[in-house]
């Protein structure tokens, strides 16, 4: 492996690291708008009554305020679960709150193949906490604790209506949507016009114990967290690697409980007034609780007699090509494709090929194999630019040897000879640097598309039994810190076709034996193996498949394009322009005829440059030593 290309890892990595280990975005900073909204929301954490004194400061009251309300509201029964369902979504209800108590995907499985799940009877809570005013005192009406009554059932639609002592009443209704994995939503509150304390919003509390659904439970955990998107602002969320919480002050269209590949995401078609947003790993991770996540929203009420706040329910995959569609809610951003040039190049080029592929292939396997070789026929020009840059080099190398013969014991003589050599020659080390690294995107594009696309999900290929997790062909009694407890064959493969790549190329680099550079081709194949052990078999596939395609690329430029005494003959030419150029420029001008060599050689010539200044502070510097040792 030649210089140019282990610069050119050595910064992939560097920017691999930054993102597998810095996974949150931006939090959004701004504090200057509608300030009053955050006093609205502290007015509704307590319930007041018509003299605006909280139950708190009452302590003789004869009756508490949750006892009064019980009184008034009309029991309906015990609660008892009713569902409805299509070809995608199974919706169970609880009447006991009228939410939702279970949500399963019934075209996905669990890994192992149960049933999918995003929640479960006992695993969610949902209600709202409305202040409504009953005989003559201002209550606050839990709707969790009430059963509410059956009003209308069809195949995939039901309403629920809870009775407040004749005065009015709380419904809320389902319809599956015709749009894929959607429900639509709506609270209605009926004849409760003056009833509901003026000044005070309605409180949303919805939280949810996530449940396990994936492999490996550690990146599932990290995959998990509240994403949100602000009215007139871009989606954003709360980290997904550590605990966090956030007090949204601005209106809020949409909040969503994400997981790895699945999400439950809840959109108000009028915007929650503020919301609080919190994420807790529990100290035990089992299958009962990954992550819990909760979120306590805010609905402003307008004091109508039918008063409708119409709000629908995503309850699906994180599928990029259905999210994409739902218009400018950016719901897709919960699909992660990489931040700036990375997500375009996916967006734009990556996932319209995949899906063209995936169209009349239906092995995922011979589709990223596919994918590869078509990516690296249309970089073969990047290719074939760094590989003969690499055997101008190998060309230079024994005139590079002589110069270190000449100066083997003033290195920075020997730089300055080496750097003139290549200037005069028109050649330069770093020039393969640029190729590589003008590839770059499309590798960091494929490090955020293998793991998060659902397609890949539970898909098997050889003795990988699902592309999206980690192939492991053998589980460790034990865990490698950095490394983890298995072994993924994938990278084991990626890292020796890395390694056999290096060796093949060592001795073409003019830098080979150069001590500090002898042991670069081997670290990095075991950085990568350590890093990547872990991550999905679909991406460790890719980098095994872009190496072979690359080392054949390589031979076959080799074999027929390259051709080592043309290149001879013309950096031969071009050392023998720059010396007559070097003779027009006058004898005696020594400064000149330097300068001259510096331009000729681009790139070199600016680090002739910079490395002549270096020498100047240093001759600087090395004065100013000996004048302060005269001094003592």
């Amino acid at each position: 492996m030649d210089r140019n290309t282990i610069i050119a890892f050595v910064l992939i990595a560097l920017i691999l690291v930054a993102i597998n280990f810095n996974s949150k975005r931006l939090q959004q900073a701004e504090q200057a708008k509608q300030d009053s909204i955050a006093q609205v929301q502290q007015t509704a954490e307590k319930p007041v009554n018509s003299d605006n004194n909280t139950f708190e400061n009452k302590p003789n009251e004869a009756v508490t305020a949750n006892e009064a309300i019980d009184t008034l509201i009309k029991s309906n029964g015990t609660a008892q679960t009713v569902s409805i369902e299509n070809d995608d979504l199974k919706v169970s209800f609880n009447t006991k709150g009228g939410a939702i108590e279970s949500v399963e995907l019934k075209n996905y499985k669990k890994y192992g193949g149960d049933p999918l799940f995003l929640s479960k009877e006992g695993t969610s809570q949902f209600g709202y906490k409305i202040p409504v005013r009953l005989n003559g005192a201002t209550q606050v009406v839990n709707t969790e604790k009430y059963v509410f009554t059956v009003k209308n059932k069809t195949a995939n639609s039901i309403s629920f209506e809870l009775d407040l002592n004749g005065q009015g009443s709380i419904v809320q209704e389902y319809a599956l949507s015709e749009s894929k994995f959607e429900v639509d939503y709506n609270l209605k509150l009926n004849n409760l016009e003056g009833e509901i304390n003026n000044g005070s919003p309605i409180e949303l509390h919805w939280e949810q114990a996530t449940l396990p659904l994936e492999k490996s439970l550690d990146n599932e955990r990290n995959k998990t967290s509240i994403y949100y998107k602000e009215k007139d602002d871009d989606a954003t969320y709360l980290s997904e690697t550590s605990d966090d919480s956030e007090k949204v002050k601005f209106d809020v269209e949409w909040i969503s409980f994400k997981q790895q590949f699945f999400n439950q995401t809840l959109i108000a078609e009028q915007a929650f007034k503020g919301a609080t947003i919190e994420t807790v790993t529990p100290a035990v991770v089992d299958s009962s609780n990954l992550k819990s996540l909760s979120a306590k929203s805010f609905i402003a009420y307008n004091n109508q007699a039918d008063f409708n706040f119409p709000m629908r329910w995503y309850l699906g995959p994180i599928d990029y090509s259905i999210l994409s569609d739902k218009g400018d809610l950016q719901l897709d951003e919960m699909a992660y494709l990489g931040w700036g040039i990375f997500g375009w190049v996916n967006k734009l080029v990556i996932i319209p090929m995949f899906n063209l592929l995936n169209g009349f292939i239906g092995n995922y396997g011979i589709i990223i194999l596919i994918l590869t070789f078509v990516i690296k026929m249309v970089l073969m020009p990047l290719t074939f630019k760094s590989y003969q840059s690499m055997a101008k080099m190998q060309v230079l190398k024994p005139e590079i040897d002589v110069i270190k013969e000449k100066h083997k014991d003033d290195p920075m003589k020997t730089q300055q000879a080496t750097m003139k050599l290549y200037s005069s020659a028109g050649a330069s080390p770093f020039s393969g640097c640029l190729p590589q690294l003008l590839q770059m995107p499309i590798l960091i594009a494929m490090y955020s598309f293998f793991p998060g696309a659902i397609d890949l999900r539970q898909e098997s290929f050889l003795w990988a039994e699902d592309l999206s997790t980690y192939d492991s062909i053998l589980n460790l009694p034990f865990t490698i810190p950095f490394y983890g407890d298995h072994v993924s064959l994938f990278t084991l493969l990626s890292g020796v076709s890395m390694i056999f790549m290096s060796r093949m190329n060592m001795s073409m680099s003019a830098g080979a034996d150069n001590p500090a550079m002898k042991y670069m081709p081997y670290f990095m194949p075991i950085f990568l193996v350590v890093i990547f052990n872990s991550f999905s078999a679909a991406l460790t596939y890719y980098f095994f498949l872009s190496n072979i395609i690359t080392f054949g690329q390589q031979q076959i430029i080799k074999r027929f394009f390259i051709d080592e005494d043309k290149i001879r003959q013309q950096l031969s030419k071009n050392m023998s322009k720059a010396k007559k150029k070097a003779a027009r420029a006058g004898n005696g001008k020594g400064k000149n005829n330097t300068k001259a060599l510096e331009n000729n050689g681009g790139c070199m010539g600016m680090m002739a440059e910079f490395q002549k200044q270096q020498e100047a502070k240093m001759r600087e510097q090395q004065k100013q030593r000996t004048k302060s040792k005269k001094r003592r």
